[in-house]
């Protein structure tokens, strides 16, 4: 029986290993590609949460030249933006738009919950407790991207992080 007890804890520790690999990297990212990793991240948020998202992204062959960092980053910012969403914003309708522009590449994320009062200063967000605009923001900026959050109090949110051409 100890030996039984032994292999069960340890396929239970290599599970959990596994489901922090793919959180780190979500494997739906080197299978399908950030785009179509994003419409299902989308799907399964929206079914979920019961809020309406329209979702705009390129075509999977043009984020597949994306470097690995820059999408994760990207999907990693999506997923706290909608988790923020739902824990917060109380929206009914959630945009998220990634294109090419002349600038470079695009992703906005816009809500129509309840906003909230922006810190004048973006290294301010961590300290009033906004915690995952921070870790978004930290994400922006590993990959060198700009980043921009407006909100006011029933106003919605949008976040904007522009990810310059290489």
């Amino acid at each position: 029986q100890g030996l039984g007890t032994l292999r069960a804890e340890v396929q239970d520790l290599l599970s959990e290993l596994r489901q922090v690999c793919a959180e780190l990297r979500p494997p739906m990212l080197d299978t399908l590609g950030l785009s179509a990793a994003l419409r299902a991240l989308v799907e399964e948020w929206s079914a979920d949460h019961g809020v309406a998202v329209d979702l705009e992204v390129p075509p999977n062959a043009a984020t597949r030249q994306l470097p690995e960092d820059v999408a994760v980053n990207l999907y990693r910012v999506v997923q706290e933006a909608l988790a923020n969403v739902a824990r917060h914003a109380a929206a009914r309708r959630v945009t998220i738009r990634l294109v090419a522009e002349d600038t470079g590449l695009a992703l906005t994320i816009r809500d129509d919950g309840r906003g909230f009062e922006v810190p004048d200063d973006l290294h301010d967000l961590a300290a009033q407790g906004h915690f995952g605009l921070a870790g978004m923001a930290e994400r922006a900026a590993l990959i060198g991207g700009q980043w921009t959050v407006e909100s006011a109090p029933g106003q919605g949110t949008t976040l904007r992080l522009i990810q310059p051409k290489a």
